[in-house]
């Protein structure tokens, strides 16, 4: 275990240190959301998305699978370390700004993934480096 903190204590400086990447598209990007819905089972859906970091400003637009052209999701919030804080906003729907929080989390192997929820419904990113 301490390994494991030894090496995210390494790596995670190391990304923060080179988040400029994202906002220039240097990083593929993936995302998964399941959402709860009162009698039905799991809603889930998955796209690719594009990802923005200027300094501790987080935004990332997230695409559907079957018609690429239509962003899903618009996520806008603050990135502080490794802890997320952001709004949701569910494009075409009357749903609103919903609050998420969530981590990021980067492997020894270099994956970094970022996971979001506000409680009901959850929220996975993954950025692919090249």
């Amino acid at each position: 275990m301490k390994l494991q903190h030894a090496l995210i204590g390494f790596a995670l400086p190391a990304l923060l240190a080179s988040r400029g990447s994202w906002a220039d598209g240097a990083e593929k990007c993936s995302w998964v959301q399941s959402g709860a819905i009162v009698g039905q089972p799991w809603n889930i859906e998955q796209g690719l998305c594009k990802v923005t970091l200027n300094g501790s400003h987080f935004e990332a637009v997230l695409y559907d699978e079957k018609n690429p052209d239509w962003a899903r999701f618009k996520i806008t919030g603050s990135i502080h370390g490794n802890a997320l804080a952001v709004k949701v906003e569910t494009e075409n729907s009357d749903a609103g700004l919903d609050d998420y929080a969530g981590k990021l989390k980067v492997s020894p192997w270099h994956l970094k993934v970022i996971t979001l929820s506000d409680g009901y419904n959850m929220i996975g990113i993954k950025l692919d480096s090249n």
